[in-house]
């Protein structure tokens, strides 16, 4: 089954500060391997396994898929049933800036990760999901392909 609308995820984002003229570095856990709650999909999980990853992706503020609001790049991969993206800021943009600024005086930052389901399936109770380590005690949706 194909989903005609995209997945926003929201995780914890890192920004530590640039040493020695080098850029500052952003790290992502972008998704957890918990069970999540999401609207438009209610509760479910994802099949990293089945996620076709870019070698490299945009860090963008606000969505805005434009010059001005990128704010860094980052690669995506998947380590021990989790989603990471690790990259670096850059200091080029006003977005970019904004945000260097706000982390250097101690704000914390969410990040929404967008991806777009290609398969997805209700999962019967209480057993173990292909896509998760332990047993779920409640139906979940589990989604196997994501580009």
């Amino acid at each position: 089954m194909t989903i005609d609308h995209e997945l926003l995820l929201t995780a914890d984002v890192e920004i530590v500060a640039a040493e020695g003229g080098k850029l500052p570095r952003v790290s992502i856990l972008a998704y957890s391997g918990d069970v999540m709650t999401v609207p438009g999909f209610g509760p479910l999980v994802l099949d990293l396994s089945g996620m076709v990853l870019a070698n490299e992706i945009q860090l963008l503020a606000n969505h805005a898929n434009n010059i001005d609001s990128i704010v860094g790049q980052g690669t995506p991969e998947v380590r021990s049933g989790q989603l990471f993206v690790e990259g670096t800021a850059n200091t080029a943009t006003p977005a970019a800036q904004q945000v260097i600024a706000l982390a250097k005086s101690g704000h914390k930052f969410q990040a929404s990760i967008g991806a777009t389901p290609q398969a997805l399936f209700n999962q019967p109770p209480n057993i173990l999901l292909p896509c998760h380590s332990s047993k779920i005690h409640f139906p979940p949706r589990c989604i196997h392909k994501i580009w």
